[in-house]
């Protein structure tokens, strides 16, 4: 199996920065989070008061400025997702919406970012970046409510260097 490594946030909201972070540290790209946040500040007006936090339109400009360009896909539902994973960087499931709490009765609005790692017949295995004291967790989402909590799946190649 690939190396998918847990990766923290750095603040409370660079959850997609850690999921950047930990695909890129897989093919072997070290770009951390401080780096992201340094190098992006200027870019990000709105970083004074949420440093880190990104929509996904974003993700190609973090991969591009680690040097390593890419294509982003999104994937219609699951069967497209495991169509376009091979071959594949990686990919992050952006979900808008969460359990309340444990009872898990009651939905509210949350954008979370987190890594996916693998995709089973019937759940998606991800990797959800913890903010301390919190840490990060590894989890598993049931497909009946990958719908459910309005999650998107954003795949991502390496462009192909023209010829």
């Amino acid at each position: 199996m690939k190396y998918l490594p847990k990766i923290q946030q750095e603040t409370r909201w660079s959850c997609g920065l850690a999921c950047i972070e930990s695909i890129l540290l897989s093919i072997g790209v070290d770009f951390p989070q401080r780096d992201m946040l340094s190098k992006f500040a200027t870019e990000f007006p709105d970083w004074s008061a949420h440093p880190g936090k990104i929509a996904p339109a974003d993700f190609p400009s973090f991969f591009e400025a680690a040097g390593v360009p890419v294509n982003m896909l999104l994937p219609e539902d699951i069967p497209g997702t495991v169509a376009v994973l091979p071959g594949s960087i990686g990919a992050i499931v952006g979900r808008e919406k969460w359990w309340k709490d444990e009872k898990r009765i009651e939905l509210v609005d949350n954008w979370h970012a987190l890594r996916l790692r693998e995709v089973r017949d019937t759940k998606l295995i991800v990797m959800s970046p913890g903010f301390e004291p919190q840490e990060s967790t590894v989890e598993v989402i049931p497909m009946d409510e990958v719908k459910m909590i309005q999650s998107r799946v954003y795949v991502f190649h390496r462009k192909m260097e023209d010829a």
